[in-house]
């Protein structure tokens, strides 16, 4: 499966020419695709909520920045006083049912980007495979000013106020074909029905876009003008795992802050771990062999990020939202004690949820990055509230 992805992947990028010879299966894809649209919005009702659902969605396939946008623009809402509340789906979770997560929440259970929002926030998560009934009932338990879906700009029961397509800066619309001749969830044009679309420049060292742009300037070019605007990655450093401690790993203090845990439930675990600047962790695995793994839509990404930081390492490619077991962080250790002690793991905040109860095989670290979205964007989205 992901040796499977990993070539759609580059021949996505590529624009490989053999790719054509799917174009029959992408016509089926649009067409279903249509009928789903079409029995949503003009068969079955629409449903709006009582206050403004902002959607953060894409119409490429994964990889494109969803959930850091939605965290910071959480974040950023409720810095200004806004009592926010989140939705999502809760891919490859088990529950079907509207559901609300918390940090004790498994990941195995409830999905991992849901926890890893939960754990970056403060603000009420529920999941639910109908975003509606899942809106409903956050709504029912909690006074919220505003809703915003982590993805959901292809679920056409549930109408949106407001919607944030983003694009990823490297992929961008490829070859602008759906699936599975590119990486489109839905024709392109859809962008023109969007609110705004943020570029995420988190995958490229590259000069920012800028507030506003003609779209000749990204991936893709037309005459028309649209509201575009970027988020930009900030590299902030590493934490150690305890056992257990799929906790709020954005929220544990820089070393040398006492300050207690916002999350009560896992303060003591909090209180065991504390932050390495990138270059004060170099010296401290200074001649000790370092894995890397990632279960995430664009491995690449993070390797690439990792090498920009000037960290050597062996890489492990897993499956997007990859349900991590013991074995597959053993490396061929065999259950040498004295090997898994020095053996150093390096992952991404979202696979580190799942992995943490995994530290008797090796040290394991998370990545914490931060995202910043345009101050003019936020602006935007505040006035249309």
């Amino acid at each position: 499966m992901l040796k499977l992805q990993i070539i759609f992947i580059n021949a996505w990028l590529r624009r490989s020419a053999w790719l054509m010879l799917l174009l029959p299966l992408e016509l089926v894809y649009r067409f279903l695709n249509y009928i789903n649209w079409l029995v949503k919005t003009r068969i079955l009702s629409r449903h709006s909520l009582k206050v403004p659902l902002i959607v953060v969605g894409s119409i490429t396939l994964g990889g494109a920045g969803k959930t850091p946008a939605v965290i910071s623009l959480a974040k950023e809402l409720t810095a200004m006083g806004f009592k926010v509340g989140i939705i999502s789906r809760g891919y490859k979770g088990n529950n079907k049912q509207p559901t609300e997560i918390s940090t004790r929440s498994h990941p195995n259970e409830i999905g991992d980007e849901p926890l890893l929002i939960a754990c970056a926030t403060d603000c009420p998560v529920f999941i639910g495979t109908d975003r509606y009934l899942t809106a409903k009932r956050l709504l029912q338990s909690y006074r919220v000013d505003v809703i915003v879906s982590d993805d959901g700009l292809q679920h056409y029961r549930l109408a949106a106020d407001i919607e944030v397509a983003m694009l990823d800066n490297v992929m961008g619309l490829s070859n602008r074909h759906c699936l599975p001749v590119g990486p489109l969830r839905e024709p392109w044009h859809r962008l023109k029905k969007v609110d705004f679309i943020v570029v995420n420049l988190a995958n490229e060292n590259k000069q920012e876009v800028g507030e506003k742009h003609n779209l000749a300037d990204l991936p893709f070019n037309d005459k028309k003008d649209y509201n575009i605007y970027t988020m930009k990655k900030t590299t902030r450093s590493l934490i150690k795992l305890s056992k257990n401690n799929y906790i709020n790993l954005t929220q544990v203090k820089e070393a040398g802050n006492k300050k207690v845990n916002k999350a009560a439930d896992y303060s003591d675990a909090a209180r065991e771990n504390r932050e390495y600047q990138i270059e004060e962790w170099l010296k401290l695995v200074e001649g000790k062999q370092v894995h890397a793994i990632a279960g995430i839509a664009q491995p690449q990404n993070f390797f690439n990020l990792l090498d920009e930081q000037g960290i050597e390492f062996i890489s492990h490619r897993f499956p997007n939202h990859h349900k991590f077991s013991a074995d597959d962080l053993n490396f061929g250790n065999d259950g040498d004690t004295k090997a898994n002690k020095d053996k150093i793991i390096i992952m991404t905040e979202k696979d580190a949820v799942k992995c943490s109860k995994f530290t008797e095989l090796g040290n394991l670290w998370a990545l914490r990055i931060s995202y910043e979205l345009d101050a003019s964007f936020i602006k935007k989205i505040v006035a249309k509230l």
